[in-house]
């Protein structure tokens, strides 16, 4: 296919919400030669600035046979601004192809920033996963990740791999912090005080997650330990410290705090605290600047590891910021 270029015509404080017929870029596929886009495609936008660093990354775009017709909240959108890039993609069975591309418009009152580049605020997300489904905030990156739901137990659902039999999963946050000092905290559940597995609490990652910092909770019989490392893969977890003895209550709190300006005078620092303890129960200095930090390595993920009759440890909350 052809790639066509175009608009995207943002608002400030206004959902992107084209009609793919009447409004730019135009997502009809007629406009490509075709009569419907294909069955079981995929389509995803990417927004960059002027010098080519990543804005949005990995924007689903649903997709129907007659349209593609996305959804932007303005909570992202009002990241972008005007003069920005943005590039379309469709893949289908594993075939990438670029459809549109072009420039942000935006219809709104003037403030007279840079046309292509403008400061990102500090971020800040939270979710409760008090919900059926995970959603367009949370991407896929291995195996398939759910919500149980924990209400028979008087308990708020969780996140965690769909399945037992060793199966493993991961997922990312669709937006990547503005800078390298983060907060995450996370409240978990260990349902039935029996589930076997390990639950990962990732931050400083790529997209794909083959690089970053990791929060472990290991529950077995035999092993019930916090592991701190860093990934060599979604599911790969190299530990850096001796893993810490903890045994898993249901609403556990845990807060992760990396700190630091990756210099040598101030080399990244990761410390776990348990519930409203002040003192932390692990904590790594990278020292050898093992981890990668800057824009593209401020992502925020989880990854899980079933035992062979368990799912493991589930995530009922999620809130995390910019330590600024």
């Amino acid at each position: 296919m052809q790639s066509l270029i175009g608009a995207v015509i943002l608002s400030r404080g206004s959902v992107w919400k084209p009609h793919p017929m009447t409004d730019p870029p135009y997502l009809h596929p007629n406009n490509n030669g075709v009569q419907v886009w294909p069955d079981g495609a995929y389509c995803f936008a990417r927004f960059t600035d002027s010098s080519g660093d990543l804005i949005i990354d990995d924007l689903e775009l649903p997709i129907q046979p007659d349209g593609i017709y996305p959804r932007g909240d303005a909570e992202e959108m009002d990241l972008i601004p005007n003069g920005a890039n943005f590039e379309i993609y469709i893949d289908h069975q594993g075939d990438v192809e670029q459809i549109r591309h072009g420039n942000v418009l935006r219809r709104e009152a003037f403030y007279a920033t840079p046309p292509s580049k403008a400061a990102i605020p500090p971020q800040a997300f939270s979710d409760s996963f008090q919900r059926d489904a995970l959603g367009t905030k949370w991407k896929p990156v291995t195996g398939r990740t759910k919500i149980y739901d924990h209400s028979a137990l008087g308990l708020p659902n969780g996140v965690c791999v769909d399945g037992i039999w060793d199966q493993k999963s991961s997922i990312r946050y669709v937006r990547e912090f503005t800078g390298d000092a983060i907060e995450v905290r996370v409240r978990v559940v260990n349902p039935w005080s029996s589930q076997n597995g390990k639950s990962g609490f990732i931050v400083c990652a790529d997209i794909n997650l083959t690089t970053g910092l990791v929060m472990q909770l290991e529950t077995s019989v035999g092993n019930k330990k916090l592991h701190l490392g860093t990934l060599s893969g979604p599911n790969a977890i190299v530990d850096r410290i001796t893993p810490v003895a903890n045994t898993v209550a249901n609403l556990d709190d845990y807060l992760i705090r990396v700190t630091g300006d990756g210099t040598v005078l101030s080399p990244m620092v990761t410390s776990v605290y348990k519930g409203d303890s002040l003192s932390p129960m692990a904590r790594w200095t990278d020292e050898a600047a093992i981890v990668p930090h800057g824009r593209g390595y401020r992502h925020m993920g989880m990854n899980f590891d079933a035992a062979l009759l368990n799912s493991g440890v589930r995530v009922v909350s999620c809130a995390a910021r910019d330590a600024v």
